[in-house]
């Protein structure tokens, strides 16, 4: 099951008294979450919604017995109740058994969701197995089916090139994807392509940035740097991005020790940038790739 199963249960009616959500990408955990809200009125969520955050750090105090209380108090302004239990899987290990207990008879009349942050450890089959799981996550086919579905959902449709372009850039990241695909819905076009990625992501630096990642890719050293030296505003993580996308083009043009030591300086670059919190020097990776 995947984030698209999700969705398709959720237009069910979403009947089953408890559910298992799990995801590796927090986009999709909290997605969920703001769907399962939404189908909530106003009316409702003031006497039968309750969220639980089981996480310490974001400084609730819950304890399960509270939730469970909850979960088996039945509500007289609501014909059913509402229960979200965020971050399970900082749940206790000495709460494990009493939340088993309570999911081996749930309520009539409550539904539980529980979102569970990253791949469940087997001390957690028990619950798993006795809710209806459901894996949050997308495979790569599927993220591009869902950036194309999200797109058509804010009125913008997307070229085949753009779909591919915002994968590459954006690492696969659906938070940061959507932002971007949010922030395309405003250009006021029907139809985005590649150019207007370029043009959105890179626009303060004035120019063309897809000739530096091909200046690149074809060795032009004049060119590259050049042009380097222009967008000197850009974000680094960004551009690492674009010369990934362009050098992933050469595959079968150039050979695969030279595709090899062009990805691991890519590789060395974006590790110096997310490691130390600092930004990798744009003039010496294209250095180091037009060295090669």
């Amino acid at each position: 099951m995947s984030f698209n199963s999700f969705l398709k249960e959720h237009k069910k009616g979403m009947f089953s008294r408890a559910y298992f959500l799990h995801g590796i990408e927090p986009f999709f955990i909290k997605e969920a979450e703001r769907i399962i809200k939404s189908g909530i009125s106003d009316e409702k969520r003031d006497f039968g919604l309750n969220i639980y955050d089981l996480d310490p750090a974001s400084g609730s105090k819950v304890s399960l017995k509270e939730v469970l209380d909850s979960l088996n108090t039945f509500s007289f302004f609501s014909e059913s109740k509402i229960v979200i239990i965020q971050n399970l899987q900082k749940l206790k290990k000495a709460d494990l058994e009493p939340l088993e207990q309570y999911l081996a008879d749930p309520s009539d009349s409550s539904t539980l969701f529980m979102f569970y942050n990253g791949k469940p450890k087997a001390s957690f089959r028990e619950i798993s197995s006795s809710s209806m799981k459901i894996s949050l996550d997308l495979s790569p086919g599927e993220l591009r089916t869902w950036i194309v579905s999200y797109a058509s959902g804010i009125g913008i449709k997307l070229s085949t090139q753009a779909t591919e372009y915002l994968l590459e850039i954006l690492n696969s990241d659906a938070g940061l994807i959507s932002s971007e695909l949010t922030k395309l819905s405003l250009l006021g076009k029907d139809t985005i392509d590649l150019k207007d990625i370029g043009d959105l992501i890179y626009g303060e630096a004035g120019i063309d940035t897809f000739d530096l990642t091909r200046a690149i890719a074809s060795g032009n050293k004049k060119k590259a740097f050049s042009l380097a030296g222009e967008i000197s505003g850009a974000d680094p993580n960004m551009l690492m991005g674009a010369i990934n996308w362009q050098i992933a083009k050469l595959k079968g043009k150039r050979p695969n020790r030279t595709l090899i030591d062009h990805f691991k300086a890519l590789l060395d670059a974006d590790t110096v940038n997310k490691s130390t919190g600092t930004y990798y020097p744009t003039e010496l990776l294209i250095t180091k790739l037009l060295g090669r």
